[in-house]
């Protein structure tokens, strides 16, 4: 229990820190480590009981609101959220699609899937 912990407060520090250089990036007014972890917090716990995979929708309103909450301008706040929601989710996307891609052109001749038959 204690590694799941332990792990599980490795995964919000770097989502944390994502966060804070996200705020950085846009350049938001007295930004702080300990603020974005807080949020970051919050959009992961709402985010999660939302039904949508990756909480999409609610983790970015609930980043949003927050952020406006603690003093930054909402079109800043909404800027920084659409940042680190494309860089955290669209870095996942890529690697899956280079996953796949390496699959696809390597084992092509061993799954045999209808529509993907390899042309020689």
């Amino acid at each position: 229990m204690a590694v799941g912990l332990l792990l599980g407060l490795l995964a919000v520090l770097v989502g944390a820190t994502s966060l804070y250089f996200a705020g950085l990036a846009i350049g938001i007014p007295g930004r702080s480590a300990f603020r974005a972890s807080g949020v970051y917090a919050m959009m992961q716990l709402l985010g999660g009981l939302s039904p949508l995979p990756q909480g999409l929708g609610v983790a970015e309103g609930t980043g949003t609101a927050l952020l406006s909450y603690l003093g930054v301008e909402p079109s800043q706040a909404l800027a920084t959220i659409l940042v680190f929601r494309a860089a955290t989710l669209g870095l996942s996307a890529a690697l899956g699609m280079l996953a796949f891609l390496q699959l696809r052109l390597t084992e092509a001749d061993q799954v045999q899937l209808p529509g993907l038959e390899r042309k020689r």
